[in-house]
């Protein structure tokens, strides 16, 4: 991952990168570290580019990569869980933006 990180060529891409990982497996440890390393890969990607280190989107913005990387860690978790421990699920699908 942090190969990646270093040579990720898109906001897309990390987003499909993190979709394709193995994070569905791990502990909830796991994908917080996993999600701290990429916020400041994305963070300093950022300010390299003479960007404010953070975009979160207001209202009904589209999420950015990081908040749908945050999404996609989050339902790993939500997967991982026991039958019945899971909070209601809906089918919306969030509007996506690949913004860093």
């Amino acid at each position: 991952m942090l190969v990646f990180l270093k040579t990720m060529s898109s906001a897309s891409a990390l987003v499909e990168f993190v979709k394709r990982g193995p994070w569905q497996d791990t502990d909830a440890d796991v994908r917080a570290e996993v999600l701290h390393v990429i916020a400041i890969a994305i963070t300093a990607r950022r300010e390299k580019l003479g960007l404010l280190p953070f975009d979160d989107p207001i209202g009904d913005m589209p999420l950015n990569a990081f908040l749908l990387i945050r999404e996609q860690l989050n339902h790993s978790r939500l997967m991982a869980a026991p039958p019945g421990a899971q909070p209601g699920s809906t089918n919306e699908t969030p509007n996506q933006d690949t913004r860093i």
